[in-house]
Formats: C-alpha cells, sequence, structure tokens
C-alpha cells in the first residue's frame, strides 16, 4: 500500500466504531461479511486505530463529512467555497473560492476590469 492511512484519536475511533456499527452494510454482529470466506472474520475496522478499509473510507465514512475532515486534515482548516459549496483545504486567510471556482472568478474579474479600463479610454 503506497497510500499511508491516517491514524485515528480515541474520539474519533468512538465516532468510526459506531459509524461502522450503524452504517456499514458489511457489518454483522462484529463480523466483516467483505472477509467472509466460510469463516467468520471480525471486522478489522473495529480493532483498529487506522482507517484499514477502503470500503469504509469510500462508502461509509463519506456520511459524516465533519468526521472524514477531521481524520484526513487534522491541523488545517477546511471551508466552503462560497461559489459552488464544496469542502476545500484553506491555505491562506484570503482563500474564499475552491480552485475550480478560482480560475472562473478570476477570469470573470479580469474581464469586467478590462471593460472598465477599455470605457475609461473611451470617455477621454
Amino acid at each position: 500500500m503506497s497510500e499511508k492511512l491516517p491514524r485515528l484519536t480515541p474520539k474519533q475511533r468512538v465516532s468510526v466504531n459506531a459509524l461502522v456499527k450503524n452504517e456499514c452494510c458489511n457489518y454483522d454482529e462484529g463480523n466483516c461479511l467483505l472477509l467472509d470466506d466460510g469463516e467468520t472474520h471480525c471486522c478489522p475496522q473495529l480493532i483498529s486505530y487506522s482507517l484499514l478499509c477502503q470500503y469504509f473510507r469510500r462508502a461509509v465514512l463519506p456520511l459524516k463529512p465533519k468526521l472524514e475532515e477531521s481524520i484526513y486534515y487534522p491541523n488545517k482548516t477546511v471551508i466552503k467555497c462560497t461559489e459552488c459549496g464544496k469542502s476545500f483545504v484553506k491555505h491562506s486567510n484570503s482563500h474564499k473560492y475552491c480552485d475550480n471556482c478560482a480560475e472562473v472568478i478570476l477570469r470573470r474579474q479580469k474581464l469586467l476590469y478590462m471593460e472598465r479600463q477599455k470605457d475609461k479610454k473611451l470617455e477621454k
């Protein structure tokens, strides 16, 4: 595995375990149906302090966006884009838009600036 698995704090682990027990469709009385090969296997996500289960990371964890953000971006500020509402990691105090919207907004602002400059030249 080339991807580094995030470590969970005890508080996050409690929330993750509750999420597994309540929302994961592969959880069956402490066992994982994905690992079922005729014998019962304990759910690895319940006994770990990291996010081992790919199914959990992709399908279950996004149900709780705040928990997901606190796990993946523990020391960073995550805000919503004022244009589209998508969450992104804030890199500076003046960051308002996600990368996609920032390009569109910048293009729009440049166009307005050029139009104003053109109007000023015509007035002279």
